[in-house]
């Protein structure tokens, strides 16, 4: 932020999680020192009920420049540009989903030519779910780091006990309290949405609760997570649904598997570079990943989002493995259905059989994938799987 630089500066907030939390605190903090100032929130919802040369509008009025003939006006900013450029001002747009919508609040503009009604010293701050929106019109981009533990648990305890911290020392609730901040994986929304549930519950209330978030943590933030998922196209969808299935491999092997379930498909790259931008995977060291959260939530979305023909990933056993043999039931899937195969060696306890007359009937089968989560590529592992000689998969 730098105050103390007089020129004009556009900040770019990415979430990874938190940010309007965080964008609110910030603003509070920041807003005595600036002449006008305005926090302009929800403006994805509102952009679908308002039409977008109504921003300008809204922008004036909450920076106390308007008057009654300001509707009258096609220009705005220009038509109060002797009155805006008097002042300093703080701008907080928080989640932007397009271009058009920062360009319908602020006008067009870039970090090399501002707007003519923005003076001097004025800080502008964008957060979004997507990075490919703040690029080349932002000064600095800060994305939006998961609590560590310490963190984690003073934000919980605050909505959970009303910020009370004798009712959070009471002995029986320490524990709890830490193993419901250990299941939000440092995601400020999940902890605030646990704390507000919880809040005022007896101790009966905590552990029901602690048990269904141990079996199903994305009961609480599974549809805000899903708005985000939902705005993909289906071959994003699939790549998304893919990459969860490679968590923490090389982002190269990655984009080349990705490119082989569809030469004709568009550029892999771009496919991962797109979910990153709109932070529903990570890459790190090379690698690509995603948050616990995010991993959960696709094992689970799997089954729902591959309804009718669309295709499905399997990687639970049961569904996998009967009576000794690798097949999948008919009577709750079709073969031509299944995309991909992972099978963690270490859930099979006896000998199991491959048969290639099954394989056969897999069509669109892309993934096949047998591995041990207990033991490191290197090692030996004990291989209870019967892969029959000659076995061939055509693509």
């Amino acid at each position: 932020m730098d105050l103390k630089d007089k020129g004009t500066r556009v900040i770019g907030v990415m979430p990874g999680i938190g940010k309007t939390t965080l964008l609110k605190e910030l603003y509070e903090k920041l807003r005595p020192k600036f002449t006008r100032h305005v926090f302009v929130d929800r403006i994805r919802e509102k952009s679908k009920g308002s039409e977008l040369d109504e921003f300008p509008t809204l922008l004036l009025e909450e920076l106390e420049l308007t008057f009654p003939e300001i509707d009258a006006f096609e220009e705005p900013y220009k038509a109060l540009k002797c009155r805006l450029h008097k002042h300093k001002v703080l701008v907080v747009l928080d989640d932007v989903s397009t271009a058009k919508q920062i360009n319908a609040v602020l006008g067009e503009f870039s970090p090399s030519q501002k707007p003519e009604w923005i003076k001097e010293g004025s800080r502008i701050l964008i957060s979004t779910n997507d990075m490919s929106l703040t690029e080349g019109l932002v000064h600095d981009t800060y994305v939006v780091p998961q609590l560590n533990h310490r963190d984690g648990l003073r934000l919980f305890c605050y909505h959970a006990f009303d910020d009370d911290r004798a009712n959070y020392l009471k002995g029986e609730f320490v524990k709890l309290s830490d193993e419901f901040v250990h299941c939000a994986r440092g995601h400020p929304l999940a902890l605030q949405i646990l704390g507000r549930d919880l809040n005022n519950k007896n101790k009966k209330h905590w552990l029901d609760k602690l048990s269904i978030l141990a079996k199903n943590p994305i009961t609480y933030i599974g549809e805000v997570l899903k708005v985000s998922y939902e705005e993909l196209s289906p071959q994003q969808k699939d790549a998304f649904l893919d990459i969860a299935c490679f968590r923490s491999e090389n982002v190269d092997y990655v984009e080349n598997l990705l490119a082989s379930t569809d030469p004709e498909a568009a550029d892999t790259t771009s496919a991962v570079k797109f979910l990153r931008n709109k932070f529903l995977i990570n890459t790190c060291d090379g690698r690509v990943d995603m948050h616990d959260l995010l991993y959960t939530f696709s094992r689970e979305l799997d089954p729902k989002a591959s309804t009718g023909s669309r295709q499905r990933r399997l990687w639970l056993p049961q569904a996998i493995i009967k009576e000794g043999v690798i097949k999948i039931p008919h009577r709750t899937l079709k073969a031509a259905n299944v995309r991909g195969i992972f099978l963690d060696l270490y859930d099979v306890k006896k000998e199991t059989c491959l048969e290639s007359d099954h394989f056969s009937k897999m069509h669109n089968l892309r993934y096949l994938k047998f591995y041990n989560s207990r033991c490191p590529q290197e090692c030996k592992t004990d291989n209870k799987i019967n892969i029959p000689n000659g076995l061939t998969y055509r693509v």
